[in-house]
């Protein structure tokens, strides 16, 4: 096998296990297990993502503080005023929390302010100013604000009280705010890789379940456990604590643990020990009759379903559970959304701004953030969206994680890269068709020219990093070169980072400034954000993610700022041995057909951490080989072990060429797609390395 290919392993027995439970194809179930989902309970939430599987916000640190201050600045007609960051996830941020707000009656427009024309990151004393002259007294962060520690003691100092929500990495010292971030020191949340829109989206949650009558209620879930009761004590969608008891003093124990005012729901428990006297004067309810009344008032005409059944209706797979506590947990959250239905139509007119957001900031398709842009991707395929339906009339077939990535967040984030955010940001709060459609020529003219741009700059900057020009010790490509506009930094470090495997940094070194911004990119599980932190005291300003960040540095420390990075970057890597490419699973060729290509849709939606199937098959016959296009620079492969498949290579052709002059037999790695042409559907490998 090619020297730097890699083909992952996985426990066999926990892959066959996860096979036979969700009757998946082995090498699905394999994959799933190599890319860390493990348990059955885990396959059961990425094969089935449920909007109630998602933790509660409140588990975040500072949640009650920031919902309870945004209630008061309703009660006292507060002006309010949000920053957010030029980026789509900051816009889609902005745009989420304004609607919450006329979701909930405050009916003056919040003041909204970003990053423009070539003002720096994240908040200034000028953006503060601006603020207070036109009243604000509650300034929100969005997608920033996390290091701006000065800029908001300012605005503290102006009378200004301020919720930070955020999800980039905190500094040495923490803002004088209401911090919601799961990043946060000391913060519980269990999932930390939010994007700044799935951070602004737990706070909009968290402000729709304080309006909801049961806030606050604790209620007790009690479920049969062989003869036993399990008991789980729930406030606030938070399982605060699970106890068991058994024997003739767990009537007693029970009723030691009620308080008055709690309401207890029980599930399945017939033949447990006696509980009337335990649960007496307590609300008591049975879930399945909660639940069922829930599935007729919202429209639903069926029989009293049993608990196999509601299992059934709402995807929740009862062979994952071994303790039936659990899943009674799963049906009363269940419940608990469904119940709400100011919070599932406001979730329903936001859920694809979260997904645009998340997926737009190349955040891990795996946890919470899979949940989200999986429904997100559902209300996008059927948006009322003027803009965003015109932008997705013009694709094909249903709305992938893919196509957005490709299509449509390079396109909304143009006018951010070249100071001209509030075309993007107009664009999602237009409605009016005749000017939409001249925001959306006007950005679509943008991107033709970023794209022209991009691709000149790639091809310099690609010439210098193959010479050696830009190396940097032993492992860093340090870029900064004149003319690089400070919006194409990110896209150009991250394109040659893909390219060369290699950490980049890539600085706008516009002549004769003094402050200059920058972008730092990485790829595989390398955390390039680590080798940079210690050296904060370098930058005027810094923020990012372990493969990706942003910064603001003075001119004369820039080279300092090189050296000190280069010699962390290589110290780190020396213990990094990953290999170049990192193969799914090895396939024989005759198993490739359009229902096995099929099968691996389980893995949508795909993106960072979490992404398309890469496969290996050794040993391939060719039986003919064509090159296609208007320079015949791809090119295409027939084989004689399968003749219902084929291979394409982009920019390939050359190549393939040469493999198959040579004779003998070829190994390919590749992905697998369907194709549909003419009503007729064929599986096909989109090549990716060839020996």
């Amino acid at each position: 096998m090619k020297t730097g290919w890699a083909v992952k392993t996985a426990d066999a027995a926990v892959a066959e296990k996860i096979a036979v439970t969700f009757g998946l194809n082995p090498h699905l179930a394999a994959m799933l297990v190599s890319r860390g989902v493990t348990t059955l309970n885990d396959a059961d939430t990425f094969l089935s993502p449920r909007l109630s599987s998602v933790h509660s916000p409140f588990l975040m640190k500072g949640m009650y503080d920031a919902v309870e201050r945004i209630y008061l600045a309703r009660s006292r007609d507060e002006k309010i005023g949000l920053f957010a960051d030029s980026d789509l996830d900051g816009l889609t941020s902005m745009t989420v929390m304004t609607r919450l707000f006329e979701k909930i009656g405050i009916t003056e427009k919040p003041y909204n302010r970003f990053p423009v024309d070539d003002e720096d990151y994240g908040l200034s004393a000028a953006v503060i100013d601006e603020f207070h002259r036109n009243g604000v007294t509650l300034m929100i962060t969005l997608d920033s604000g996390i290091r701006d520690v000065n800029e908001i003691a300012y605005a503290r100092s102006l009378g200004m009280d301020v919720i930070v929500c955020d999800h980039h990495e905190e500094g040495d010292a923490v803002p004088d705010a209401i911090i919601v971030n799961p990043k946060q020191k000391g913060c519980p949340y269990p999932f930390k890789e939010l994007a700044g829109v799935g951070v602004a989206f737990k706070l909009c949650h968290g402000v729709l379940m304080r309006s909801l009558q049961r806030h606050g209620r604790r209620f007790v879930l009690l479920a049969g456990d062989d003869g036993a009761v399990a008991v789980a004590f729930i406030r606030d969608r938070i399982v605060e604590r699970i106890e068991r008891l058994g024997g003739a003093d767990a009537p007693s124990a029970l009723a030691a643990r009620v308080d008055d005012g709690d309401t207890i729901v029980t599930f399945d428990v017939d033949g447990c020990v006696p509980l009337k006297g335990a649960v007496q004067n307590h609300r008591s309810h049975d879930l399945c009759a909660l639940m069922n009344e829930s599935l007729r008032s919202g429209g639903v005409s069926a029989a009293p379903m049993d608990i196999d059944a509601l299992c059934a209706y709402y995807s929740v797979n009862r062979k994952v559970y071994s303790d039936k506590i659990d899943c009674a947990i799963e049906l009363f959250l269940e419940n608990d959304f469904h119940q709400s239905p100011k919070l599932k139509e406001y979730i329903g007119s936001i859920i694809d701004l979260v997904a645009l957001g998340t997926i737009a900031d190349i955040m891990p398709m795996r946890g919470e953030n899979r949940i989200l842009v999986h429904h997100g991707l559902k209300f996008l395929n059927a948006t009322a969206h003027p803009g965003l339906r015109r932008l997705l009339d013009s694709g094909s077939g249903a709305v992938t994680s893919k196509y957005i990535a490709w299509n449509v967040t390079p396109l909304l984030n143009t006018p951010g890269r070249f100071g001209k955010t509030m075309l993007t940001a107009d664009f999602f709060l237009e409605e009016n068709r005749d000017r939409l459609d001249r925001i959306i020529n006007g950005i679509q003219q943008m991107n033709v020219e970023r794209k022209a741009m991009l691709s000149k700059l790639y091809d310099f900057l690609n010439e210098g990093v193959v010479s050696g020009k830009y190396l940097s010790g032993e492992r860093l490509f340090f870029i900064a070169e004149p003319d690089i506009p400070e919006g194409l930094c990110g896209l150009l470090a991250n394109r040659l980072s893909e390219s060369f495997n290699a950490p980049v940094i890539v600085i706008s070194n516009t002549a004769g400034k003094e402050v200059l911004k920058g972008s730092g990119r990485s790829k595989g599980g390398f955390n390039f954000f680590s080798c940079v932190k210690p050296f904060s005291g370098l930058f005027e300003k810094i923020g990012g993610h372990p493969q990706a960040f942003g910064f603001s540095v003075k001119s004369d420390l820039v080279n300092e700022v090189r050296t000190s990075i280069a010699g962390a970057v290589d110290a780190a890597m020396g213990y990094c041995h990953d290999p170049d490419l990192l193969i799914d699973a090895e396939l024989s060729i005759e198993l490739i057909d359009a229902s096995f290509v099929h099968g691996f849709l389980a893995l949508e939606p795909t993106g960072h951490r979490n992404e398309e199937a890469v496969f290996l098959s050794r040993n391939l016959t060719i039986r003919e080989c064509v090159r296609f296009g208007a320079e015949k620079n791809h090119g295409k492969y027939f084989f004689s072990e399968n003749r219902a498949v084929e291979a394409i290579g982009w920019n390939m052709g050359r190549l393939m060429e040469e493999k198959a002059a040579c004779g003998g037999s070829v190994d390919l790695v590749y992905r697998l797609e369907n194709s549909e042409f003419n009503g007729l559907t064929s599986c096909r490998m989109v090549l990716i390395d060839i020996d």
